[in-house]
């Protein structure tokens, strides 16, 4: 019981055995269904993380899914509870990360706060050395430490490891974990490592986007944290990925693929990025023949693969959510960069636009983070194709857009984050000032999202309340405004339509 939640031991064990299905080999961090099943009731967050998520990914349970978020979110906001300092809490917040409860404006995500806190209690459980230090980081273990074995532990820090890179590059913050010891010599193993693939995959990728992020985006000398000479490090970063992919391509799944392909795209955000010293005249050239080709290479090969797994997609991690948008962003970007001609702008805004598709079909409630964040792609795309319609396409259009709607200079602090902000702020700003929904996300029973709801595609475990208010829309943005909640219990409140 949590709360006033009641389930019966039956529920219970159904639930569980549905996680570990369907969630559990999305990000392995937890030990096998049976261990886990002896010992469920161990740690009070863990369980209901596992029982709210699973829930979530099932029609019938809708309701019960709806009646755990603000008891879970408050049991994981206990932080005096003295269950709240075990591993346990460790994967019960990550589990919470990777697949977190519907909210409307990132500011109200509490994802990073819980994803902050469990890299700090691993670390201060030790998880992040060999276990001959653990004494070190534990005066007097008491029995029910001692009976998690050493692979649990690994797990829960390695999940650490994959979580903090995958929040920091969609926040365009520097990652909280260095790469320590542990995590080298992990990935050194390569596929002799004991890790599920998956796990495993998951690490060597966020390895690479850690370098990258820390090498291009994080330089101490430079203001913004832009390196003076991205092209440098593109081209050594780019056979790092290379020869990554090159010996893990046999056993990658299409998820770890997707995870790839969307880090593979940061390192080559850098290319586009504007603040630095280095010489634009020398770079231009290289952004169009080499980056803008390679990128929009992956873009089309990353959307590919998720529209493949269409159906799977509701059921993905937030992380591998976040890949998909990325690169709908970033692919619609580079064709307002780069692309001249307005046939070929049409043909890349397709593929963009399926993206986007998928993007939209997340969305549980009408004002929630992925309604926003496709409402904005939407407007972008919309003012490319106006831009061209109309023979205005000359491989500027981006920079028309930051001019007529950005309203500021151009994001350059937030790595490779900055292609993101420097599209979603302007189409936020758009859409304040002119109050219309874009053409292509105007209405939920369009002909495209209909035709994708008639091949099964759609299999949203909510019921849309009412039509986007696109005109407030403000998913990566601080909070601002009195009429807009700043409170992650309110901002719940507001989405189910039950706000005071």
């Amino acid at each position: 019981m949590l709360e006033d939640v009641k389930l019966s031991h039956l529920d219970v064990i159904n639930l569980i055995d549905h996680y570990y299905a369907t969630f559990h080999p999305q990000f392995p961090i937890l030990p096998d269904a049976a261990t886990f099943i002896s010992r469920y009731d161990a740690n009070k967050l863990l369980l209901w993380s596992i029982l709210s998520i699973s829930a979530g990914g099932i029609r019938e349970t809708a309701s019960l899914y709806n009646s755990l978020v603000n008891p879970v979110r408050r049991l994981a906001g206990d932080i005096y509870s003295h269950q709240s300092r075990g591993l346990g809490a460790v994967q019960g917040l990550l589990l919470l990360c990777a697949w977190p409860f519907p909210y409307q404006h990132t500011v109200n995500d509490p994802s990073p706060m819980y994803a902050a806190l469990a890299i700090n209690l691993a670390q201060q459980l030790g998880l992040h050395r060999p276990p001959s230090f653990r004494s070190d980081f534990s005066y007097n273990p008491t029995r029910h430490e001692e009976r998690f074995d050493e692979g649990e532990r690994e797990l829960a820090w390695y999940g650490c490891f994959v979580m903090d890179y995958t929040i920091a590059v969609r926040l365009g913050i520097p990652p909280s974990i260095t790469s320590c010891q542990s995590i080298i010599s992990e990935v050194a193993k390569g596929q002799s490592s004991s890790l599920p693939d998956t796990l495993l995959h998951l690490l060597h990728i966020a390895y690479l986007g850690q370098k990258t992020a820390t090498l291009l985006g994080d330089d101490g000398s430079a203001l913004s944290g832009l390196t003076s000479d991205p092209l440098q490090y593109i081209q050594l970063l780019g056979h790092d990925f290379q020869c990554t992919y090159a010996s893990l391509k046999d056993k990658l799944s299409q998820q770890c693929k997707i995870f790839y392909l969307s880090t593979r795209l940061t390192l080559y955000s850098y290319a586009f990025n504007t603040g630095n010293d280095y010489d634009q005249t020398g770079l231009s050239d290289f952004k169009e023949t080499e980056v803008s080709g390679k990128a929009l290479s992956a873009v089309t090969e990353l959307l590919q693969l998720a529209c493949e797994n269409f159906n799977a997609t509701s059921c993905w991690p937030a992380f591998m959510k976040n890949c998909v948008i990325y690169a709908t962003v970033m692919g619609s970007s580079i064709v307002a960069r780069t692309i001249p001609s307005a046939i070929a702008v049409g043909s890349w805004l397709e593929t963009c636009q399926a993206g986007n598709s998928l993007v939209r079909l997340w969305s549980l409630f009408p004002k929630d983070n992925y309604s926003r964040i496709s409402a904005h792609i939407s407007r972008f795309i919309d003012f490319i194709n106006s831009k061209a319609s109309t023979g205005a396409v000359n491989g500027h259009v981006h920079q028309i857009w930051q001019n007529e709607l950005g309203g500021r200079g151009p994001v350059k602090s937030r790595m490779s984050a900055n292609v993101l902000f420097n599209v979603i702020w302007p189409a936020k700003r758009a859409g304040n000032t002119t109050h219309l929904a874009p053409s292509s996300n105007r209405h939920r029973g369009d002909t495209a999202t209909q035709r994708e709801l008639q091949d099964g595609t759609s299999n949203q475990t909510f019921i849309d309340m009412t039509d986007p208010a696109y005109d407030d829309f403000d998913p990566m943005d601080n909070f601002q405004g009195l009429d807009i909640f700043d409170d992650i219990f309110a901002d719940w409140s507001d989405l189910q339509g039950t706000a005071p």
